[in-house]
């Protein structure tokens, strides 16, 4: 549903976007049901406030966001602060994970397409102080919701190049060093470089600047390797993990022209116990290892260790991922890989027995091609 109510209200015809959004806002924040011919629903029904049923109401926010976040830019929504208030309130303080999320997602979509100056700037700053409250206090119950606010703020400024935006990806790269939120903050530098299906898109007329992506590479990576050198070592892999996020977005040129600096973070990360660290490291160094740069000349033999090792873990897809590494590790000059090869060979016949076809059959393709290395004309 959310995706056609999107749809359709992106495309409105100029006169009609207007009076949808008034007639939406009037839903939301007035309960008025009188533009919906034979229906049931109660009078002033409340459905941006916390009801005694819980969610059966409050998840229906995700049609205002579909609705009200798809229109463009010049449409002026009623009753905007009232409306960016409660959504503020419900995604703060509600504990039905669908309902907040997608609350903190409108908000963000009304924050992206608002006019810049001292107004967004008072409610930017109005609203991360409230969630700053909630995430410093470690016995809130709500700070997963708050959490997910700030991430979603945050993505809107970035977008747009917002100057706050900067101390909102603080916030977050200090989260990282949170026992109960760093895995979700690390999680969530994956949302602020992908592109969002249902709203700050440019399907939606969503602010979005170019190269936004590796903006916030250039300025927010050697902030995490600084964080990831002084962490204690129970809380690296969040940095590992935010970082191979980051290093997954970007383009492959880009990539390559950073892969000198960060390439020992990366084998650190082949050594995380946290498989989905390894999982994203390995989804990031895959393309590279088609078209294999010279850094990675120089790593070789800790890198080979390291995939080596990962075709033995306990998770399908990790060990499916080294393989398929491996498999790219044949793409460097012979020379370079000749003297690995009976080693490689021995490690690949346990694969070749897994109990996963999936597994079997890529190490099949992996050691295939280490045995022909060398061979005249292959």
């Amino acid at each position: 549903m959310v995706p056609v109510v999107s749809t359709a209200c992106g495309r409105l015809l100029s006169e009609l976007t207007s009076h949808t959004a008034s007639l939406a806002v009037s839903l939301f924040l007035e309960g008025d049901v009188s533009f919906l011919p034979g229906n049931n629903v109660p009078q002033h029904v409340q459905l941006l406030k916390k009801q005694s049923d819980g969610w059966l109401q409050s998840q229906l926010v995700c049609l205002l966001m579909a609705c009200v976040c798809s229109m463009p830019r010049n449409v002026s929504i009623p009753q905007i602060d009232r409306l960016l208030s409660e959504l503020e309130e419900l995604s703060c303080m509600s504990t039905h994970s669908f309902s907040y999320t997608s609350a903190a997602k409108c908000f963000a979509g009304l924050v992206n397409k608002q006019p810049g100056g001292e107004e967004l700037d008072s409610l930017v700053q109005r609203t991360v102080k409230r969630i700053d409250s909630e995430l410093d206090c470690v016995s809130s119950l709500f700070r997963v919701q708050n959490f997910t606010l700030l991430l979603w703020v945050a993505k809107a400024l970035l977008l747009r190049y917002h100057p706050l935006s900067t101390a909102l990806t603080d916030k977050l790269l200090s989260l990282l060093a949170d026992s109960e939120l760093g895995p979700l903050a690390a999680d969530g530098f994956s949302l602020l470089m992908s592109d969002s299906t249902d709203v700050l898109n440019r399907a939606c007329h969503a602010q979005l600047r170019l190269m936004y992506r590796q903006r916030f590479f250039t300025e927010n990576a050697p902030k995490i390797v600084q964080g990831f050198n002084s962490a204690p070592k129970e809380m690296k892999s969040s940095y590992l993990k935010a970082l191979s996020h980051m290093l997954n977005s970007l383009p492959r040129q880009v990539q390559l022209s950073e892969l000198p600096a960060l390439l020992p973070l990366l084998l650190e990360a082949l050594s995380c116990p946290d498989q989905r660290v390894q999982l994203s490291t390995l989804s990031c160094l895959h393309p590279l290892l088609l078209e294999p740069p010279p850094a990675l000349t120089l790593q070789l033999n800790a890198l080979l260790s390291r995939l080596l090792a990962l075709t033995t873990s306990p998770s399908m897809n990790v060990r499916i991922h080294s393989l398929r590494c491996l498999h790219a590790l044949t793409r460097f000059e012979d020379h370079l890989v000749l003297p690995f090869r009976s080693r490689v060979l021995r490690a690949l016949a346990g694969p070749l027995d897994d109990k996963k076809r999936l597994v079997r059959r890529e190490a099949v393709m992996a050691r295939g091609e280490w045995f022909l290395l060398g061979s005249p004309g292959r």
